[in-house]
């Protein structure tokens, strides 16, 4: 079956950086559905990445302590099976499918970037080069 990475902050819990959210309604339960059903489910968060976003390394005590409280709250929810992908050195894992509340689909066919590119900019708040790219598409549109 199917290889199946999950995030942790804003997809399984709530967000609440640097603690720990709730866990999202369903979230428990569909989990366990899609190990049910045979996919290899597993944990792959850059709350548990041993580095810093600027490639600085964390202390090794507090990114212990931080994975044994993720650890904890996966083994009282009963997902004490679920794998928790830390070996980000190593670069991303394999998946099949990434669930994660930042991401966006990407159809992977000619034309997609031209139809993904305006989400994409009003997604990371750049207004602006939104504006701009819907008038050319605009004039291109006249265009044809």
């Amino acid at each position: 079956m199917s290889r199946i990475a999950v995030d942790f902050d804003g997809t399984l819990v709530t967000k609440a950086w640097p603690g720990i959210g709730e866990w999202f309604p369903g979230a428990i339960r569909s989990m366990h559905e899609l190990r049910e059903a045979g996919h290899h489910v597993f944990l792959y968060s850059s709350r548990l990445n041993p580095c810093w976003p600027d490639g600085r390394e964390r202390d090794p005590g507090e990114w212990e302590a931080e994975l044994r409280r993720v650890r904890e709250m996966l083994d009282s929810a009963g997902l004490a099976w679920m794998e928790i992908f830390t070996d980000i050195k190593q670069g991303k894992p394999h998946f099949d499918l990434l669930i994660d509340d930042k991401a966006m689909f990407f159809p992977g066919r000619p034309g997609s970037w031209s139809k993904i590119l305006p989400a994409v900019l009003l997604k990371v708040g750049d207004e602006d080069s939104f504006e701009a790219v819907m008038a050319e598409a605009d004039r291109r549109t006249e265009d044809e």
